[in-house]
């Protein structure tokens, strides 16, 4: 049990062969509540990191006085790590198929593969997206979606990835859920 306020170093806990990581950050009041009914099986954790944690975490983070982005966060680091932002476990799984993509003005690319699927969009064109979320496990859960934006072209310093959409989904065992998208102009 990792209970943190901030960035922490999980290396010496993954390189111990931990077999299972519940990690709370900011916890509050009822935070004791919380974390037993996640242990005892009360409900299926569902929530997702809002940190990225570093492989070589003493290499990797640079010193509190620089600002410049570098090396931080997700949408900057490009080396290895333990767990990206927003990584989280379930004790269900959940598939995603039947993803259709829309681009404005007019496009649909529709591909049913992956949902890491890339889709090239112009400057200041909006993006619709749709797919259907199934619960594939054998207990209820909620799964947060998310889609990132990376801008590989860019010829101005961009961030390696955004986050600019996500959205929860609970469902039982066995059900699906249809779940649509929207992001606004995107540059």
């Amino acid at each position: 049990m990792v209970i943190n306020g901030g960035m922490v170093d999980l290396t010496p806990i993954e390189s111990g062969g931990t077999p299972a990581i519940l990690q709370s950050g900011y916890p509050c009041q009822s935070a004791g509540t919380a974390i037993a009914g996640a242990v005892f099986g009360d409900f299926s954790p569902s929530a997702r990191l809002t940190s990225t944690y570093y492989a070589d975490f003493a290499a990797t983070v640079p010193p509190m006085d620089n600002y410049t982005m570098v090396n931080r966060t997700y949408r900057y680091h490009a080396g290895p790590h333990l767990y990206p932002f927003g990584f989280g476990l379930s004790y269900t799984n959940f598939s995603y198929t039947n993803l259709v993509v829309i681009p404005s003005p007019h496009t649909t690319t529709t591909t049913t593969t992956t949902p890491t699927s890339t889709v090239f969009l112009t400057p200041c064109q909006s993006l619709t997206l749709n797919v259907t979320v199934t619960n594939t496990g054998g207990v209820l859960g909620a799964e947060v979606a998310q889609l990132y934006l990376s801008l590989p072209n860019s010829t101005v310093r961009t961030p390696l990835r955004s986050l600019i959409v996500r959205c929860c989904s609970s469902s039982s065992s066995s059900s699906s859920l249809f779940r649509s998208f929207f992001s606004p102009s995107v540059v």
